[in-house]
């Protein structure tokens, strides 16, 4: 059987928000679960829009 992996992306850019406590209350849940998470922060990264490339 294969396990889960649930990939978590947090989009504020404020890094300990509320946002961030909601998701790290996902991510506890999803675990005792045994599903296994990463949660990676991209609110304080420079991400775009499509521009048809």
């Amino acid at each position: 059987m294969k396990r889960m992996k649930v990939l978590i992306l947090n989009g504020s850019p404020r890094v300990n928000g509320c946002t961030a406590r909601a998701l790290q209350e996902v991510e506890k849940t999803l675990e005792e679960e045994g599903i296994e998470t990463e949660t990676i922060l991209i609110g304080n990264q420079d991400v775009r829009g499509c521009i048809a490339c």
